[in-house]
Order: C-alpha cells, then sequence, then structure tokens
C-alpha cells in the first residue's frame, strides 16, 4: 500500500518540513519503494511508494499541474 500525506496552511505559514520528515519515518512499512515530496510555500506533499507491479514502477506522486 502506497502512502499519500499532505499539509496545507490556509493561513500562508509555510509547512514544517521536518514533521513530514517525521511522518514519513513512521510509514516506511508501508511504501519502501523510495520517497518523493513537492512543497510549495504552505503546501506539503508526500509520496511513499510501495510498487506491487512493473508497470507501478512508471507512476511519478504526486502529481503536479504546471502554473499556469
Amino acid at each position: 500500500m502506497s502512502v499519500q500525506i499532505g499539509i496545507v496552511n490556509y493561513r500562508g505559514k509555510p509547512v514544517d518540513r521536518g514533521f513530514l520528515a517525521e511522518i514519513s519515518k513512521r510509514f516506511i512499512t508501508h511504501g519502501h519503494d523510495g520517497e518523493t515530496a513537492y512543497f510549495d510555500q504552505s503546501i506539503g506533499m508526500l509520496y511513499r511508494a510501495f510498487h506491487t507491479t512493473a508497470e507501478s514502477r512508471l507512476e511519478r506522486q504526486p502529481h503536479v499541474f504546471r502554473k499556469a
């Protein structure tokens, strides 16, 4: 089972990256095939992968749209 975690600070406060790093350590057994993260000011997203098929290794998460 892969894990996705996200934090949004609606008042604009920057995301505490250390907090997400601690959460990541706790979920390493559920997503032991790697980690990717995305940060943009008050938004932080973390993805811990657990690949179950060859095709799942081609996925890139979290998906981020380009800004217009």
